[in-house]
């Protein structure tokens, strides 16, 4: 007795920016990223991906000198968040990190300059 397996397919949903940037690729681009999306519908993990560190359920795929992220839910739907080429699809993480650490740097050099003010009130108070 054989059993039919049923899979549940994925519903595929694209950002607004994703789908912007899909307009624009070459024809050949688009066939290859369609197929390997229709291959995503069956199984999310079918092609070669790479989890994205630090984030929950989201992942990239390599086509070409292209990465597509996406991100997967548990009811059954992948949402493409961005596509684009190597060098700016993680630019948003990037700003987000350069933004902490200059926020870092003027704290520290606000308690410097705080700390050398009250030194400098301190010792002119006292006409040392």
């Amino acid at each position: 007795m054989k059993f039919l397996e049923i899979k549940a397919m994925y519903e595929i949903v694209f950002s607004r920016k994703a789908s912007r940037f899909v307009k624009t690729l070459h024809k050949s681009y688009k066939e290859k990223i369609k197929d390997i999306l229709e291959n995503l519908k069956e199984d999310p993990f079918s092609y070669p991906y790479k989890k994205i560190k630090g984030k929950t359920n989201m992942y990239r795929i390599r086509v070409g000198k292209y990465r597509v992220l996406y991100k997967v839910d548990e009811k059954k739907r992948i949402t493409v968040l961005k596509i684009d080429k190597r060098s700016r699809v993680h630019v948003g993480n990037w700003l987000t990190v350069v933004s902490l650490f200059y926020l870092r740097f003027l704290v520290n050099r606000m308690k410097y300059f705080i700390c050398s003010f009250h030194l400098y009130k301190i010792f002119a108070c006292a006409n040392i």
